[in-house]
């Protein structure tokens, strides 16, 4: 081993910063929360409901905007999933829009409230369609950072096989990068589908469905994140003790 090596084992880029990216929520901030858009009087006229549902569609549409920056964003996005998503915010844009259009040529307050039922049961922008892009870039920058994590591991595993065949004890740091690989395995498996099956998810007027679709891929994605962090920190202590040893020489 020699100093090329070291400087070779310093320069691998392990850090959790460096691995996972940015966070797949960093678009959350310029997002637009739902608000409590309150509903007119009982005795309100029909241009004050127009004006409250209107209102509501507007806040939606804002979020669609934000999350297509998001989508346009994430480097990290396969080509399909990008496609779905940016398919998916112009579907539910161009309906809210269209929906407004109703709702601004309606002649009665029962079709107004009628429509304005459908702004948030037909799309569930909140709570479908926001997950749906968040766990969807954050299902891909988890792929992308278990993919470079299993090449750090692999050069890692290359330093430890000549160090064994120089006489060197490397049955800890062999350890560790057997529990670094068991930890990819497991975020691979914990998060593989999951964006897809929440995908294929429809808006429902039940909200319950649209709790018990987000639910599980919301978990998924955090166990996938942890044991992301426990490989990277697997990777930091073999690449320390590596240095120590290759130093040595």
């Amino acid at each position: 081993m020699t100093t090329k090596a070291l400087r070779w084992i310093a320069a691998l880029g392990v850090s959790a910063a460096v691995v996972l990216g940015a966070a797949p929520v960093a678009y959350a901030d310029s997002t637009p929360a739902a608000g409590s858009i309150p509903k007119p009087g009982k005795d309100a006229g029909i241009a004050a409901w127009k004006a409250a549902e209107d209102a509501r569609i507007a806040i939606r549409i804002k979020t669609l905007d934000a999350l297509a920056i998001a989508v346009h964003g994430a480097t990290n996005l396969t080509s399909a999933h990008r496609s779905t998503l940016t398919e998916l915010i112009a579907s539910d844009k161009a309906g809210l829009t269209a929906l407004k259009a109703k709702i601004d040529a309606a002649s009665d307050v029962a079709t107004v409230k009628a429509d304005g039922r459908g702004i948030i049961v037909d799309y569930r922008i909140y709570m479908l369609a926001t997950p749906q892009v968040r766990f969807t870039i954050g299902s891909d920058i988890q792929a992308a950072a278990a993919a470079r994590l299993k090449d750090v591991h692999d050069k890692l595993a290359a330093v430890v096989k000549k160090l064994a065949a120089d006489g060197k004890d490397v049955a800890q740091e062999q350890a560790q990068l057997d529990d670094m690989s068991a930890k990819l395995a497991a975020a691979t498996s914990a998060t593989a589908g999951r964006a897809d099956a929440l995908l294929a998810v429809k808006p429902s007027p039940d909200p319950s469905a649209m709790h018990g679709a987000v639910a599980p891929v919301r978990a998924a994605m955090h166990a996938g994140r942890d044991n992301l962090k426990a490989a990277i920190a697997d990777a930091k202590k073999v690449r320390g003790e590596l240095k120590s040893m290759v130093g040595q020489n």
